[in-house]
Protein backbone atom coordinates (compact mmCIF):
# COMPACT_ATOMS: atom_id res chain seq x y z
CA UNK A 1 0.00 0.00 0.00
CA UNK A 2 1.62 3.39 -0.57
CA UNK A 3 2.15 5.81 1.73
CA UNK A 4 3.27 9.60 2.68
CA UNK A 5 5.31 11.64 4.29
CA UNK A 6 2.17 13.08 6.49
CA UNK A 7 0.09 9.54 6.50
CA UNK A 8 -3.52 8.80 6.06
CA UNK A 9 -5.93 7.07 7.97
CA UNK A 10 -9.66 5.94 6.94
CA UNK A 11 -12.30 5.07 9.70
CA UNK A 12 -16.13 3.45 9.34
CA UNK A 13 -18.56 2.00 11.00
CA UNK A 14 -20.32 -1.07 9.98
CA UNK A 15 -24.20 -2.76 10.68
CA UNK A 16 -23.97 -6.30 9.29
CA UNK A 17 -27.04 -8.28 11.05
CA UNK A 18 -28.80 -10.97 9.42
CA UNK A 19 -28.78 -12.36 5.89
CA UNK A 20 -25.90 -9.56 4.57
CA UNK A 21 -23.13 -11.42 2.07
CA UNK A 22 -19.65 -9.40 2.63
CA UNK A 23 -17.85 -6.15 3.10
CA UNK A 24 -15.10 -5.90 1.28
CA UNK A 25 -12.43 -2.85 1.37
CA UNK A 26 -9.75 -2.00 -1.41
CA UNK A 27 -7.76 0.81 -2.10
CA UNK A 28 -7.12 2.50 -5.53
CA UNK A 29 -2.96 3.58 -5.58
CA UNK A 30 -2.65 6.74 -7.98
CA UNK A 31 -0.18 3.87 -10.19
CA UNK A 32 -1.41 1.05 -9.54
CA UNK A 33 -3.47 -1.44 -12.56
CA UNK A 34 -5.38 -3.12 -9.80
CA UNK A 35 -7.30 -2.19 -6.77
CA UNK A 36 -5.53 -3.72 -3.87
CA UNK A 37 -8.42 -5.68 -1.27
CA UNK A 38 -7.16 -4.50 2.83
CA UNK A 39 -10.15 -6.05 4.38
CA UNK A 40 -12.96 -7.79 4.77
CA UNK A 41 -16.25 -9.56 6.58
CA UNK A 42 -18.41 -12.12 5.43
CA UNK A 43 -22.50 -13.25 7.00
CA UNK A 44 -23.82 -12.05 10.28
CA UNK A 45 -21.80 -10.15 12.43
CA UNK A 46 -24.54 -9.75 15.31
CA UNK A 47 -26.49 -6.80 16.61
Amino acid sequence: MPTSSIGSCFSFWYHMYGSIGSLNIYVNGAKSKQPLWVWGLQGNQGN
